[in-house]
């Protein structure tokens, strides 16, 4: 366990660097996010406060089956991470891992901002903590996941020529590691954080 601690804390070292990129990225896009939320009209803000107002009706029915939150999240974690995976196979495709990454970032900034101009003030302290629980876990994998992916694409480019076998051995390991991450993303939002935050509405 010890060894393995000090492995997870030497690469952490090692790409700390590259996770500040991706984590600037995500931060500029929340950026981008919020500023978007502020330059929609009262109009469109009117139709956007009926869909929010049908999404947590839907949310608090789904408390009561969190089973079918659970695989709605797990198919969206798995698209993400997938996404951003397929990226690794070349160098040219890169950029599209760091769009994702600030994509991810525009979402939860035009959310909350919306959430902010919807609901006023009182909306501060709820929209900061779903933010938090939402993104405890999946933030963080979406970083390691995403340089992961830059620095093997930038590998296999170096190196080239890879044998077959090597390649669906490393496929077959990023499967499960994405499986992995997405249960762990789909369990937390479904079983913990949202029925926490749902009890705090």
């Amino acid at each position: 366990m010890q060894k393995y601690a000090q492995k997870v804390a030497k690469a952490l070292k090692t790409n700390a660097r590259a996770c500040v990129v991706i984590l600037s990225l995500i931060v500029m896009g929340d950026i981008i996010g919020n500023i978007v939320s502020c330059l929609i009209s009262e109009d469109n803000l009117t139709e956007i406060s009926a869909v929010i107002s049908r999404f947590y009706e839907s949310e608090h029915n789904i408390e009561t089956d969190k089973w079918t939150l659970f695989f709605e999240s797990l198919k969206e974690y798995t698209f993400s991470f997938v996404f951003i995976l397929v990226c690794s196979f070349s160098v040219w495709l890169i950029p599209l891992a760091f769009v994702r990454a600030v994509y991810e970032g525009f979402c939860t900034g035009i959310a909350s901002g919306l959430m902010v101009r919807l609901f006023g003030a009182k909306a501060f302290l709820h929209v900061g903590l779903w933010l938090m629980m939402k993104n405890l876990i999946y933030i963080p994998l979406l970083i390691f996941i995403t340089v992961y992916s830059v620095k093997s694409a930038i590998d296999k480019h170096k190196r080239k020529n890879i044998s077959d076998k090597n390649v669906l051995r490393i496929v077959v390991c990023e499967m499960l590691w994405v499986l992995l991450a997405s249960t762990m993303c789909g369990v937390f939002e479904s079983f913990v954080a949202t029925p926490l935050i749902l009890k705090l509405i």
